[in-house]
């Protein structure tokens, strides 16, 4: 979904709203009344991480990228040499987020509800340039097959659950930037 950030076409995503519990002793599930959603908020700024690798990993780095105010590569630019040290997401450092998100809007719905728009707005290429996109396919039913691929039950599409739907803009900078 990185490139679909970069390319513009993501301004929306969707995560389970789980909602705050715990368990007792007795292994009675009981709500703490908060749900986890409430933790984002209009105006909150969100650093988005990426699979990466650090300048300076490999030998031949001077060669790969000459400037050296460049401190990571990424993986959804498709950069060579493709012998670098690729790092996981969720190893990235705030310093190497290139990303920024400030949330517009946050509601929760059930998954189902999801509108033509709304799906078009989670990444949706409709012009059929991404290759998991069948043509024609409306935006609908592939975020139904990209969330499935995403979820198994009970969260699976066909279980409707509870998600937050976060709308956001992008800026192409790192959120200590600016």
């Amino acid at each position: 979904m990185v490139r679909a950030l970069l390319a513009g076409r993501k301004t929306q995503t969707r995560r389970l709203a789980y909602r705050d519990t715990t368990t007792n002793r007795a292994g009675e599930t009981y709500g703490l009344n908060a749900t986890s959603w409430k933790r984002v908020q209009p105006g909150d700024r969100l650093w988005v991480r990426e699979n990466y690798a650090r300048v300076g990993d490999n030998p031949d780095d001077i060669h790969a990228c000459p400037d050296l105010r460049v401190h990571a590569y990424y993986a959804a630019d498709s950069v060579v040499p493709a012998e670098l040290r690729w790092r996981p997401s969720i190893h990235m450092p705030r310093w190497a987020s290139r990303l920024t998100l400030t949330v517009t809007a946050v509601r929760v719905e059930r998954l189902q509800a999801i509108s033509e728009a709304d799906a078009k707005a989670e990444g949706y290429d409709w012009r059929g340039a991404d290759p998991y996109v069948p043509c024609g396919q409306n935006a609908v039913l592939w975020f139904s097959g990209l969330w499935n691929t995403l979820h198994k039950p009970p969260h699976a599409w066909a279980d409707n659950p509870e998600v937050v739907a976060i709308t956001f803009t992008v800026a192409q900078r790192n959120i200590d930037h600016g």
